[in-house]
Order: C-alpha cells, then structure tokens, then sequence
C-alpha cells in the first residue's frame, strides 16, 4: 500500500485502493443516496475454498451533501 500512497496524494478523488484483495463495488442509488459497498475476498478462494466474500469499505453520498462519506 506505501508504493500507492504518492498516487492518492495526486488523485484526491481515489477513497480507497486494495491491492492484495480482489472484489466489486455494489452501488445502491436511491433519491436520497448513493450508497457504494466494496465487497471483496483475500484470495478470491484460489488458495481456499471456504474463503468468503466480505464488505471491506462503505461510502454514501447523501443528497443535499456533496462527496462520499465513509458509512
């Protein structure tokens, strides 16, 4: 993650970057929200079967409320 640091620095706009897990982001949009849900798995079961998907990061962006907020 150090490597990633001086590139979030430049792209303030980046919330979160996770090299080590693989996963999707699953967007729920409402008129009241944006929620994002990072759902991801530490080995994509490559190495474990029995590994299981998890939520790692949640933003909302509210209406009314400019920018993403952790949840």
């Amino acid at each position: 993650m150090d490597a990633y640091r001086p590139l979030l620095a430049q792209n303030p706009h980046v919330k979160f970057i996770e090299t080590e897990e693989r996963g999707y982001t699953l967007c729920t949009v409402t008129p009241q929200q944006w929620l994002a849900e990072h759902r991801a798995m530490p080995d994509a079961g490559l190495r474990d079967p029995d590994t299981r998907l998890s939520t790692a990061r949640r933003w909302v962006v509210e209406n009314g409320r400019p920018g993403a907020q952790l949840a």
